[in-house]
């Protein structure tokens, strides 16, 4: 009804059809690129996000920062040679960087002071840390 007031020029029926089809298409399609350009169709919902962390308590903070300050104090207390192996091996380097770094004669040597001083440090902690370094 609104297309024979507004296009009342056009004669034939068959191309009013034709034409509110074409406006239909054409009014499919911006609406599919604005959605598009928005991002409406890939957006997440907001209900499906995580919430934010609201972090550690305070006591587990201060848990933490003093089993850091006692392991720093034991390995500040190991000889050279354990201090600079063990950084290395934190430093997630793998035994052949360290056995040149160190200049170790073989892989073997690496493993066996890695060993030593896992030990070492084990016994200054009191064994609390175990084989976990």
């Amino acid at each position: 009804m609104v297309l024979l007031q507004k296009y009342n020029q056009v004669a034939n029926k068959e191309e009013l059809l034709r034409l509110a089809y074409t406006i239909l298409m054409k009014l499919r399609i911006g609406r599919w690129r604005r959605v598009a350009r928005r991002g409406e169709n890939t957006a997440k919902s907001v209900d499906d996000l995580p919430l934010k962390d609201p972090g550690d308590d305070p006591e587990t903070v201060l848990r933490r920062k003093e089993f850091a300050e006692k392991i720093g104090k034991a390995i500040r207390s190991l000889g050279e040679p354990c201090r600079t192996v063990l950084l290395l091996k934190f430093q997630k380097h793998d035994t052949a960087y360290i056995q040149r770094a160190i200049g170790a004669p073989t892989e073997n040597a690496v493993f066996l002071r890695l060993s030593r001083c896992r030990d070492k440090l084990d016994q200054k902690l009191g064994g609390i840390v175990g084989r976990a370094l």
